[in-house]
């Protein structure tokens, strides 16, 4: 994993993929899945007031403009505001 400790109002998101296949288990082709934005809050800066921390689940904009590299594991990371977060889903709002 990278260490990256964001400063000031931005978080360090790993993003999630979109599925690939439905939960009956049909194959999704790349041009009908829906881009999701959501994301795991990996570090969190310290002027962050959001009730956030890290290994919550977000849903953030889809307008946020951000810093994006990938860790050791390939997996796809965001530097984003705090501003552009709209939500923190819990257990029950996953599904």
């Amino acid at each position: 994993m990278i260490n990256l400790q964001p400063l000031g109002k931005r978080v360090v998101v790993k993003l999630i993929k979109a599925e690939d296949t439905t939960e009956t288990g049909i194959f999704l082709p790349s041009a009908s899945k829906e881009t999701t934005y959501r994301g795991e809050v990996i570090a969190v800066g310290t002027e962050v007031d959001l009730g956030i921390k890290p290994g919550d689940i977000i849903v953030y904009s889809k307008y946020y403009s951000g810093w994006e590299a990938m860790d050791r594991e390939l997996n796809k990371l965001t530097l984003i505001k705090s501003d552009y977060i709209l939500a923190k889903l819990t257990p029950d709002d996953e599904d």
